[in-house]
């Protein structure tokens, strides 16, 4: 699925949801219809999500809706603003890094939360736009001191 997620992002309907939602009026004047790309990443999102709960209520061989609690919502939402909002690689890094961090404070559900806070604040502040946004902004900066 992360194949084919990259393969998307990285085609020319990719771009063109980039461009969507950073400029939907410029898309317009470009002569691209904006509505039948929103419905297509609707319900790919949807089928995508779908079947990862498919796969994971195979695999717990149970079905409740109490899997997905407070708790792993608020880990998502954690993992994306960590990674970088609309990035592929900095979101897939976080997510991998963030899934291994409750092993390692496993001995304690009061610290891993209050780690976790930890983490996000420090994020937000030293680096609003996430780590990839943040590695892009040094990537930016070294290249002005290049041309200098």
């Amino acid at each position: 699925m992360l194949a084919f997620l990259y393969a998307l992002c990285s085609s020319r309907i990719g771009r063109t949801l980039i461009a969507i939602k950073q400029n939907e009026p410029l898309v317009r004047a470009q002569g691209i219809s904006p509505m039948p790309y929103k419905l297509a990443s609707f319900a790919l999102s949807a089928a995508i999500t779908g079947a990862a709960g498919g796969v994971y209520c195979f695999h717990l061989g149970i079905i409740d809706p109490l899997f997905l609690d407070f708790y792993y919502m608020q880990t998502f939402l954690i993992i994306v603003i960590i990674g970088g909002a609309g990035s592929f690689w900095g979101v897939v890094v976080a997510g991998i890094a963030l899934s291994a961090l409750p092993e390692a404070l496993r001995f304690s559900a009061d610290f891993r939360m209050i780690i976790y806070g930890v983490i996000l604040v420090v994020a937000m502040f030293v680096m609003p736009s996430g780590v990839a946004g943040w590695l892009r902004e040094r990537k930016l900066a070294r290249l002005r001191e290049a041309l200098r």
